[in-house]
């Protein structure tokens, strides 16, 4: 029987918490038009890295510039009427009543004027923040309508990676602690970071915490949505040796075991073990294992105490 075995060794010795987890933008912002009409422009696609104040998307507002020149002029009017009527006023040859109609209608005109010219502006989408544009959901032609999805910007110059930590780990995590966290996407690369908040309540259904570790991203080659593995190390807690999880099995009694391979005899022995999570490398087995032993990682079905095997790493 030819089954694959894996060396532990004494540095397979671990203490820390590991968890694997997903990148989430620092800040998410979903973007809509205040005011209805049709899309006539939108210059912007996904993937664009854009300013604050830069223009994403417009409307055929034809008809809100229309409005706001008609605002305009009678504003004018309205000023222009009240500088001519106000010194009659204080030359006693104007009733006040009347100079109070004219001061109310230069008022109005006013805030006619500038809700008019909100109108008008609230035609162009802008950018709030700087960040890249990760979602497009219209296009010239559409009609827009008010609190309707049009764009959603992300800002990544800082990211976080999100992780689920257990009730039973989560006291051990405090913010600040330093973290070190592996980036599936980018071919292992390591970044360093911290956790930056820790969830106070836990999934009613998971029963895990929320946990956020904070990534600076200054080239913004760390993506939302990419997967990594997150490594807290921790003085304190339980210790043991890292083993693979396809070497780990469950018998009907719901107990986990290894098959040690003896190099002398060349034969596995069943050994029972005692997990304590994720971690680095593999599942944590904190009783059961020295560290130094040879552990088969396949072949492991087939497998029977005492039987006679050729191992290869």
């Amino acid at each position: 029987m030819r089954v694959k075995v894996v060396q532990l060794g004494a540095d397979g010795h671990v203490h820390g918490l590991y968890y694997s987890g997903v990148v989430d933008a620092e800040k998410n912002i979903s973007l809509s038009f205040l005011t209805p009409g049709t899309v006539s422009e939108v210059p912007v696609r996904e993937g664009d890295r854009v300013r604050k104040g830069q223009l994403l998307a417009k409307l055929d507002c034809e008809s809100n510039k229309n409005s706001f020149r008609i605002a305009q002029e009678k504003a004018r009017q309205a000023e222009d009427a009240f500088n001519r009527f106000e010194p009659m006023y204080k030359n006693g040859n104007l009733p006040e009543i009347k100079m109070v109609e004219i001061r109310t209608g230069k008022v109005q005109a006013e805030l006619a004027e500038k809700l008019a010219r909100k109108n008008m502006e609230d035609c162009s989408l802008t950018a709030p923040d700087d960040g890249l544009i990760s979602a497009r959901s219209i296009e010239p032609g559409d009609n827009a309508a008010p609190g309707m999805p049009a764009l959603k910007l992300v800002s990544v110059d800082k990211v976080y990676a999100v992780i689920s930590v257990p009730e039973s780990e989560i006291s051990g995590i405090k913010k600040g602690v330093p973290v070190s966290v592996e980036l599936s996407g980018q071919g292992n690369r390591r970044v360093e970071g911290k956790v930056a908040d820790a969830g106070v309540s836990a999934d009613p259904l998971s029963r895990t915490y929320t946990v956020r570790v904070l990534l600076k991203n200054p080239d913004s080659k760390i993506l939302p949505g990419m997967l990594c593995n997150v490594y807290i190390s921790r003085r304190e807690g339980p210790a043991g040796v890292a083993v693979p999880a396809s070497a780990i099995k469950m018998d009907g009694d719901n107990r986990h075991f290894v098959f040690v391979f003896d190099g002398p005899s060349r034969r596995v022995r069943k050994t029972e073990i005692v997990l304590g999570g994720f971690r680095e490398g593999g599942v944590l087995v904190v009783s059961g294992l020295q560290g130094n032993e040879s552990v088969v990682r396949e072949g492991v079905q087939k497998l029977d105490d005492g039987m006679l095997v050729e191992a290869a790493l």
